[in-house]
């Protein structure tokens, strides 16, 4: 994800965590997920294309809610963190 793309530097090169939004990928407690810019997303449990279940192995769907919707953010912030230009100034 763009958000993660610092902090996951950062961790490469030694340098301290940074505070943005995203997170480090190689962390062993990353969730292991991926959100596509067309709000497409995976997991180890499910995928899920334009809105529609294309495969679940175990995740309920209060969860797949709770994803989509965090797809739909993550979307979001990443299109904004583009258009801003954020990380110029950091």
């Amino acid at each position: 994800q763009t958000i993660d793309i610092l902090p996951t530097l950062a961790n490469l090169y030694g340098l301290p965590e940074p505070r943005t939004p995203g997170r480090d990928a190689f962390d062993p407690t990353y969730p292991g997920w991926a959100v596509f810019p067309d709000g497409t997303w995976l997991t180890d449990k499910a995928y899920v294309k334009n809105g529609a279940v294309e495969w679940n192995h175990g995740m309920t769907e209060e969860e797949i809610a709770q994803m989509n919707a965090y797809a739909r953010r993550l979307a979001h912030v990443g299109d904004a963190i583009l258009d801003t230009d954020y990380y110029r100034g950091r």
